[in-house]
């Protein structure tokens, strides 16, 4: 578990990427939320790691 946001990351930034390029404004909203979701999970689980 404590690995999946750091895997999850890349790929849910990448996903948002693609779907900027196609226009796509539900996924591109869809994938932004994802992707900050992420993010802070990443922090958390840095700040617990010290």
């Amino acid at each position: 578990m404590k690995y999946l946001s750091l895997i999850s990351l890349p790929l849910s930034t990448i996903l948002l990427t693609l779907t900027v390029q196609e226009n796509n404004t539900f996924w591109a909203v869809f994938w932004t939320v994802i992707t900050i979701i992420n993010f802070i999970g990443v922090i958390k689980e840095i700040e617990e790691g010290r």
